[in-house]
């Protein structure tokens, strides 16, 4: 392009690869020098894509409960998470659906211990609310502590040696605290957490009408490993 703005046309040629750029670079030299002074070439600047932290993630759970059984139980569950990474402390919201995956386990009697009543099992259902407000953020990685709200149900059904079933269910209401690290590399979330939960509500199940088969304890450890899909 001259200096009117007229774009030009030329053909160089020559019978070795050097003449033509020796060509080519006396043109460049010749065009540049005719340049009026400030010139500047009108090209578009190349769009700048902006990386946005996906906020929201949906995902699937597989953790332990030490407080819906008399013994530590698995649980599964799904779950849904919104998470602000640029906001200061990385703050993130989890709402589960969980339940246990309990076997029935043999009952025996008080007195002796050896008498067979029959077997007994646990299914807990609940909601588990999470809240994680500051954490601490390094590269891809959260790790912090955050407080949870369980809000559900406990069912115990027994089987007596004779065949006779009975279940009773009650209301379940616990608080907890967990520490919990992440790792984000979208589209993908992976989440360790531990900590415990704290039953307000600790019913007691019996057996036929005795001995007493459980009741939740006023601590139970819980532990779960989350893969989630974020979007």
């Amino acid at each position: 392009m001259d200096s009117a703005g007229e774009v030009l046309l030329r053909e160089v040629g020559g019978s070795t690869c050097a003449e033509v750029s020796a060509a080519l670079a006396l043109i460049a030299a010749v065009s540049l020098d005719a340049l009026p002074t400030g010139w500047q070439p009108t090209l578009p600047a190349p769009p700048r894509h902006k990386k946005t932290l996906k906020r929201l993630a949906i995902g699937s759970s597989l953790g332990i409960h030490e407080a819906v059984a008399p013994h530590a139980v698995p649980t599964l569950g799904l779950s849904a998470t919104y998470r602000a990474r640029q906001l200061v402390g990385s703050p993130e919201v989890r709402l589960e659906a969980l339940v246990s995956l309990d076997r029935y386990q043999t009952v025996f009697d008080d007195a002796t211990h050896t008498q067979n009543l029959g077997r007994t099992r646990f299914l807990w259902v609940s909601s588990r609310t999470t809240a994680c407000p500051f954490q601490a953020r390094v590269g891809p990685t959260t790790f912090g502590p955050c407080a949870l709200v369980e809000l559900g149900r406990l069912s115990g059904t027994g089987k007596t040696t004779l065949g006779g079933t009975k279940s009773e269910t009650g209301w379940w209401f616990a608080l907890g605290a967990i520490l919990n690290w992440s790792w984000q590399a979208d589209p993908v979330w992976v989440r360790l957490a531990a900590g415990g939960a704290v039953p307000i509500i600790r019913d007691k199940f019996r057996f036929q009408p005795e001995p007493e088969v459980f009741r939740p304890p006023s601590l139970g450890a819980i532990a779960e490993f989350e893969l989630a899909w974020a979007f």
